[in-house]
């Protein structure tokens, strides 16, 4: 297969250029280039398929028919690879779990999802070493465990070559705590999750990270302070979601549970000096932090509703929108933080437009507009720009989008 007249745009180019693509595999990127099968893409551009290294399943029920539907929206969204957090029912702290997502995603043989595994139970290990050998991708770890068991989980994490992703969150200090610890969540007589809850425990692990020396992500970054904490640091990478750097707390006026998500959406002068850390190159990862909640678990009072956001569907035209359009970083470094990046984490041979490279691509036009027409949504209503024609997800065409 060749796709022709593309503008191929990668973290390291933007260039018009026919890409040919056998095996699932890249095999010759070059002008004029000849196949049976012809795929003209002109005035669309050619670019690594979105990895996300934080997403979860509808309602956190881990089924079939959950993961078809993850299936279904990552596809739209321009998201090829997923990284399952394992907080999910039944938690992903088997081998029988792990078998199980790794035998649907074989089975649907569209988005590859790779299962994360819960490194803790009451405190206590999980098999760790049993279940990474069933090819787990990754390590999950919440801050709020004890050093010791800290301390074991990266030592496992070090021993294995296998990344840690940490949820960083003093739950004591957020107990209770629903919204931003500010002024939106005093007027509206709601408990808030302090910025501290997250910075403290962020310096904790970044102190522990010192004395073993593994590949650690701090997930879903919502503060300044901690971006600062990690800063100078060698092997812990920072992630964070696209909502906290587009959105503020006073999306949850009006009690607005769909805003309810964790960590809380900050204050304007936090957002903006998350925006000036991106622009600056001090974050390492974006995700769509896409984790579902059915209209019963939003449509309640707000202290009652579930935390949580249905957004890989739209995490391409986000991005672009918001991020691209609005001249925060160019098109390349989005592919950077969203495909070659979390790549990287994961040691997955993608992320590149590059001879050798596996065929895990996406066709956008980024004139296109999207309109988000469904009415139980945060982004309601917005008209969005860069819509993904079609997936090429190991090397073959997915056109069901």
């Amino acid at each position: 297969m060749v796709i022709k007249n593309a503008i191929v745009c990668d973290s390291h180019k933007n260039i018009k250029k026919d890409v040919k693509i056998e095996n699932g595999k890249i095999i010759k990127i070059g002008n004029n280039l000849s196949d049976d099968k012809i795929i003209d893409a002109n005035g669309l551009y050619l670019m690594p398929s979105m990895i996300d290294l934080n997403v979860r399943v509808f309602n956190d029920i881990l089924s079939e028919k959950t993961l078809i539907k993850l299936n279904q929206n990552a596809l739209i969204g321009g998201v090829s690879n997923i990284l399952l957090m394992p907080d999910c029912s039944p938690a992903i702290d088997s081998e029988m779990v792990v078998e199980f997502v790794k035998a649907k995603s074989k089975v649907l043989n569209k988005v590859n999802i790779y299962p994360s595994i819960a490194s803790l139970k009451d405190d206590k290990l999980t098999n760790i070493s049993i279940l990474l050998q069933k090819d787990a991708k990754a390590i999950f770890l919440k801050s709020n465990s004890s050093g010791n068991s800290i301390k074991r989980v990266f030592e496992y994490s070090q021993m294995s070559n296998t990344p840690v992703l940490c949820f960083c969150n003093d739950e004591y200090l957020s107990l209770n705590g629903v919204v931003n610890d500010g002024e939106v969540g005093f007027n509206l007589g709601l408990d808030g999750i302090p910025e501290i809850a997250e910075s403290s425990e962020v310096a904790k692990i970044n102190e522990i990270a010192k004395y073993i020396q593994n590949k650690i992500v701090i997930q879903n970054i919502s503060t300044n302070r901690a971006l600062e904490i990690i800063k100078d640091s060698n092997n812990i990478k920072s992630e964070v979601s696209i909502h906290h750097l587009i959105l503020n707390e006073n999306e949850c006026k009006e009690f607005n549970t769909y805003a309810k998500i964790m960590p809380p959406l900050r204050d304007e002068k936090n957002r903006l000096k998350l925006v000036q850390k991106l622009k600056d190159g001090e974050i390492d990862l974006l995700t769509s932090l896409h984790s579902p909640k059915s209209f019963e678990d939003k449509d309640v009072a707000f202290s009652e509703a579930k935390f949580g956001i249905n957004s890989i569907k739209y995490y391409f035209s986000l991005s672009y929108t918001y991020l691209v359009k609005n001249n925060i970083i160019n098109l390349q470094t989005l592919s950077k933080l969203t495909s070659l990046n979390p790549a990287k984490i994961l040691n997955l041979n993608k992320g590149l437009i590059q001879e050798g490279y596996d065929a895990d691509l996406i066709l956008v036009d980024l004139n296109k507009k999207v309109k988000i027409d469904e009415k139980k949504s945060l982004y309601a209503n917005k008209q969005l720009f860069g819509k993904v024609v079609f997936n090429i997800i190991n090397g073959k065409v997915i056109i069901d989008l």
